[in-house]
Order: structure tokens, then sequence, then C-alpha cells
């Protein structure tokens, strides 16, 4: 009787509350489905990221129960000075929880990314965005016959900054560097494996790179590769010194790198550094059965010079010292620091690496032409 009586003297008051409630649902409804349409979409994705959409390709949107934007076959691209992105037949399914507006969850799948002239392949990353941060909960792809796994945040309010996680396995550190156009080392090979973390901040690809620091232990295979010319050419040199003794330190540098490291696979161990933009080697060695090479390497990104020493090692004892200068692309490695031929000459030829790239034996013709 007493809850009779108060259904029937607020019975209106139920009335105003139901009225109400279909009133806000329904106005809820109209604003979701203004807002959160394909153009919100593609918008937030160019403007937010500097993005551009080459090609939009199929799309869907779902409002019920959670809104649901899945997008395929798009291209996009994005490029600037120092960096270029273009993502083919991405997938891309972004999540709104009604009950979380602010927060994202994401998939993304592109069969074909290229960064920086780097290809990518199978590139798949899950994660979420709020507030202008992305926290990627997986990414994987693979990258030439090696692959990537990483995790972190990145975020792009006032500056974009980023701390991420993650290693690769069987990355052929040469072929990364060419198809980048940064070097062009026809004779040498690194591959690679690594557990990194790198991180850095700033409101310009200037300052990111400024600001880079990371830390990649490192271990691998490296082999150096010579023709049967090197090989005879480098003979030749050594019955050569005698003749003309300012050669002896070259030839013998020659010697040895060509008998104790040419066509031998070599095990790299030891850490790559970077801080503040500067990459740095500890305690970073080239080993195999016969001879050993410690690395100490500075190489400043935005200046783009490389300031390093090379220690060759013979039964625990330094038999050799050759310094590395230049830019990365195509630096000097130096014997002695001094041109071994002391005449007059417009190239002094005291660079181990032109001498090879160049021919022992055409240097070898010179010096028999100079002397």
């Amino acid at each position: 009787m007493t809850l009779k009586t108060f259904l029937s003297e607020n019975k209106y008051a139920v009335l105003a509350f139901t009225a109400s409630l279909i009133i806000i649902i329904t106005f809820a409804i109209n604003i979701t489905l203004s807002k959160y349409n394909y153009d919100y979409f593609i918008n937030k994705i160019e403007s937010q990221y500097n993005l551009k959409i080459e090609k939009k390709g199929d799309y869907s949107i779902i409002f019920f129960p959670k809104i649901i934007f899945k997008q395929n076959n798009m291209d996009i691209s994005k490029k600037s000075e120092n960096f270029s992105i273009f993502l083919r037949n991405l997938k891309l399914e972004a999540i709104k929880e009604y009950s979380n507006l602010n927060n994202t969850n994401f998939k993304l799948n592109s069969p074909s990314t290229v960064i920086n002239g780097i290809p990518l392949r199978d590139l798949k990353m899950n994660g979420k965005y709020k507030k202008q941060e992305i926290e990627i909960s997986n990414l994987f792809t693979y990258i030439n016959e090696g692959e990537l796994n990483l995790t972190g945040k990145i975020n792009t309010d006032k500056e974009t900054s980023f701390d991420l996680t993650g290693n690769f396995t069987n990355i052929s550190l040469t072929t990364l560097l060419s198809q980048a156009q940064l070097i062009d080392w026809k004779r040498l090979s690194f591959k690679i494996r690594s557990d990194f973390v790198v991180k850095s901040k700033g409101k310009t690809e200037y300052e990111i790179i400024k600001n880079l620091n990371a830390n990649l232990p490192i271990k691998g295979i490296f082999l150096i590769n010579a023709t049967q010319e090197e090989r005879f050419g480098t003979a030749l040199l050594n019955l050569l010194t005698e003749k003309i003794p300012e050669i002896s330190k070259i030839s013998q540098s020659l010697d040895f790198i060509i008998s104790k490291f040419a066509d031998i696979p070599s095990r790299i161990e030891g850490t790559i550094i970077i801080e503040n933009g500067v990459v740095k080697t500890n305690e970073l060695f080239i080993i195999n059965d016969y001879a050993k090479m410690r690395v100490n390497l500075f190489y400043n990104i935005l200046q783009d010079k490389i300031d390093g020493k090379l220690f060759f090692y013979k039964e625990d004892n330094i038999y050799l010292t050759t310094e590395i200068k230049g830019n990365i692309r195509d630096p000097s490695i130096l014997v002695g620091g001094q041109p071994f031929i002391t005449k007059d000459s417009e190239e002094p030829l005291e660079d181990i690496k032109k001498i090879i790239n160049e021919g022992i034996t055409n240097i070898f013709q010179k010096l028999l032409e100079e002397n």
C-alpha cells in the first residue's frame, strides 16, 4: 500500500526523468554521429601527426555498443628534410568506449612500409591513444631478413618525446645504412642483434637528434670481402717494401687485415651507446680465431663526423692502430695519420679503404711509376 501510494504521488517525476533520459541519450547519439564520422577520423590522422593521405580505400564505422572505425587499403605518407615514411595498403582499426571517449585503442597493419628508404614488411602495431600520448603495447615488423620488436610511449603534446624498449635480430647494419643512402660500403658486412632502449624529446627534428640517447648491447657477425686481385696486390706490396721503405707500414697493415679478417666470419661483441646525439662504442670487439680488433668510435649524427680508432691485436698485444675520420658515407681509414708516400702527390695514399676500393694492383702500378 505504501509503495503504491509512493508511485502514484511520484508518477509525474518518474515520467519526467524517463523523458529527460531519452532526450539526453538522443542528443548524445546525434552529437556522436555528427562528430565521429569518416571525415573526423581522416582529419584527426592528418592534422594530429602531419600526415598526408595518399589513398583512402574502404572504411566502415560502427556506433554500437562502442565506436569502431575500420579503414582498409589506405596509403599514408610523411616527408620532411631528414625523415620520410610511406605506409601502403594500411589497415587501421580504432575503438572508443562510450564510458571513456578520451581513450582510443588501435590496431595497425601495413604489409609494406618504407622509412627513410628502409623497407619494413608486415608491420603490426597494437596500442592506445589518450591525450596526445601513444602507448605501444606491441610493434613487430620484418626489416629485410631481420626482425624488430618494440614497446613504449610517444608523446606529441607541446613537444615530441619517446621512450622505447625493444629488440632486433639478424639485422644487416650495412644493408640498412645503404638503403638509407648514408653509406656505400661494398666490402664490409655487419649483422647484429640487440636488446635496446632509446629515448629523446624535442620540438624539431634537430632537437630530437640532439637529445637522442640509447643503449644497445650488440652481438653479431662481421665480414670483410676480399678479391683475389687484392690478395695478389697485397703480396706485391710486401715485395716492394725493400725498394720503397715508406710503404712498409701500409703494406704491413693491409697484409694483416687481409690475412686475418678478409673472408673470415668474425664475432662482434660490445655495446653501442648514444649520448645526446653522439654515437659511441663501449668495449666493442671484433674477434675470430686468428686475431682481434677493438673499435673505439665516436660519431656525431648532426655534424656527420666520425672520429675513432681501430686497434688490431695479435696474441693479446696491439699489433696495429688505425684511425677513422670523415663522414659516415665515405670515411677514411688511416695508418699512422701520415701519408705513406712522402713525394708530392695530389692524392696521398694513406687511406686503406681507398686503396682497397681503387684496387691494390692499381696502387702497385702507381708506386712503380712514382719510383
